[in-house]
């Protein structure tokens, strides 16, 4: 596993990952693997985000999304 932590494109589809966009390559979601949010300072609602592990056609990511915006968590082997 490897920890990326950089922003990326992603297709929704209901709301769900379809499509990853990266490394100049498009990753086709075949299966969502796990998905939580996680909270900080939940008290205040800030930083909420929405974490999913999916698998692709290449490989299985960790992704989050955060006010509209995606983001490469981990990659793994």
């Amino acid at each position: 596993m490897k920890v990326y932590l950089e922003h990326i494109e992603v297709e929704e589809q209901n709301g769900i990952p379809a499509t990853v966009y990266w490394a100049g390559q498009k990753h086709r979601v075949e299966a969502v693997v796990d998905s939580w949010i996680a909270c900080t300072r939940w008290w205040q609602e800030q930083d909420k985000r929405g974490y999913w592990v999916v698998r692709t056609n290449t490989a299985t990511f960790e992704l989050y999304k955060r006010n509209n915006t995606w983001t490469l968590s981990r990659l793994y082997d």
